[in-house]
């Protein structure tokens, strides 16, 4: 089991890595089950749970280690309307 900065850094890079409450198949990211991350087009997206949008503040806090590694960062209604969007639709 890798720390949360770890895990993060993995997720980077695209490999698989596991802390307590963060984990990542190194395309996705997910702090207690919640996705915080994803690869779009080989960029690194965060979902900015923090502030308005916080779940808890662990959550938080494993947001704001992904983001040290992202190519952007979005809003969580952002997320909703642009990526779960689309996915729906090509399925």
């Amino acid at each position: 089991m890798k720390t949360n900065a770890a895990v993060a850094e993995s997720w980077s890079k695209g490999e698989k890595a596991d802390s307590k409450h963060l984990h990542t198949d190194g395309n996705e990211i997910f702090s207690y089950g919640l996705k915080i991350g994803f690869t779009a087009n080989n960029k690194k997206i965060v979902i900015n749970y923090m502030g308005k949008n916080a779940y808890s503040q662990t959550t938080s806090h494993h947001v704001s280690m992904a983001k040290m590694y992202a190519d952007e960062v979005i809003d969580p209604n952002v997320y909703k309307d642009k990526y779960l969007l689309q996915n729906e639709v090509k399925q």
